[in-house]
């Protein structure tokens, strides 16, 4: 019996030394490596790095191409400074070779001001002028989808709200004035995607989905996003082309004449056809929603018994008229317009300003038309 006993002890105390080995193995597989580098310049998305002396990876390679990914908002990483990269310890067989398994990228020390290298100096996405004028937007990284030996390895940027309000108010950010011939012009390869509007407070209020929408800011100073996608190289085996994403940031200031006349029902009949002899034997229903401080656009649809679906609410972003105007569209309906016309408050999904529509928000809004 006391044989057996100890045998049993002895077997249980071997399964434990193995369980204990294999537990050792486990974590040498799984353990993460880190280089430091300098950054010598930027790739569609990713920072060709030469790593630091003493580190294995620099006799791995000369450079190493590091996508931008799992890095924190600020600092803003730029050529001269030098990065800690935590990752698997495996680095792809492309040449410049990648890391893979990336966890973490930091800036751990600054390249001195008066050193910097701008990249962007003789390199411009857009183009932007107004009266003359001419100015080239800072581009800072949103996206990138990058070829890497079998599949497209996607990479996201910093918000852009963090890079401006990394900017101090003398920042040589560029700045415009609006204009009737405010035009942007974009490089080859680059396309426009939408634009983000920030408001002096360098906070988010709106997207844009054209230029031409720019002219609906009321009077004041913003800072204009116009987000674009540069095509990179054609990837044969995809049958896709590699891209990068951009916010090109500049300052645009709106000035808008004091005392100007307001638009002529003729005017609005032509912009607003749609707004215009509504069959309504059950009213009107002026749907109503706000992008920005103080800032309100209207739809009009003939009134029902269930309200506006959301879709129909997102019809109307695209006919948006400002409150004078559609007071003036709603005077061309009988002797008392208002009397079968309801101000419906509401949120507009296409765009970013959020606020509560609660009584005191109503009663808010029917004030705009005098109700």
């Amino acid at each position: 019996m006391n044989k057996l006993i100890a045998f049993v002890l002895a077997l249980a105390l071997a399964l434990t030394l193995v369980g204990c080995t294999n537990k050792e193995k486990s974590n040498e597989n799984n353990e993460t490596h880190i280089f430091q580098g300098e950054i010598i310049e930027f790739d569609n998305g990713a920072m060709l790095v030469e790593p630091l002396e003493g580190y294995s990876e620099a006799e791995h390679a000369q450079r190493i191409r590091v996508v931008i990914q799992n890095m924190p908002g600020s600092p803003e990483p730029r050529v001269g400074d030098i990065i800690e990269v935590t990752y698997s310890g495996v680095m792809t067989e492309e040449s410049p070779p990648s890391p893979t398994g990336v966890e973490k990228i930091v800036v751990i020390k600054r390249t001195p001001d008066d050193e910097i290298i701008d990249p962007q100096e003789d390199e411009h996405l857009i183009s932007v002028t107004s009266e003359g004028s001419m100015i080239h937007p800072f581009w800072h990284f949103a996206y990138s989808e990058h070829w890497a030996e079998d599949g497209f390895l996607c990479a996201d940027g910093t918000p852009a709200g963090g890079e401006l309000k990394e900017w101090s108010e003398e920042s040589s950010l560029p700045e415009i004035e609006w204009s009737e011939d405010f035009t942007v012009t974009y490089a080859d390869g680059v396309d426009f995607q939408y634009i983000m509007v920030f408001n002096e407070a360098r906070e988010q209020q709106d997207h844009l989905f054209a230029v031409s929408d720019l002219s609906e800011l009321d009077s004041g100073r913003y800072y204009i996003g116009i987000v674009v996608s540069q095509k990179g190289q054609y990837i044969e085996q995809a049958k896709q082309a590699e891209c990068t994403g951009w916010v090109c940031l500049f300052k645009l200031v709106v000035e808008h004449i004091e005392g100007f006349s307001s638009p002529t029902e003729e005017e609005l009949r032509i912009r607003f056809p749609q707004y215009y002899d509504l069959i309504t034997p059950k009213g009107l229903e002026v749907y109503v929603w706000q992008t920005a401080d103080n800032v309100y656009y209207c739809g009009l649809l003939p009134g029902t018994n269930r309200g506006a679906t959301e879709d129909e609410i997102t019809d109307l972003a695209v006919n948006g008229a400002t409150v004078e105007e559609m007071k003036v569209i709603l005077s061309s309906y009988d002797d008392d317009p208002y009397e079968s016309i309801f101000i419906v408050p509401c949120i507009q999904p296409t765009s970013n300003y959020t606020y509560q529509i609660d009584d005191a928000y109503i009663q808010k809004v029917n004030a705009l038309f005098d109700k």
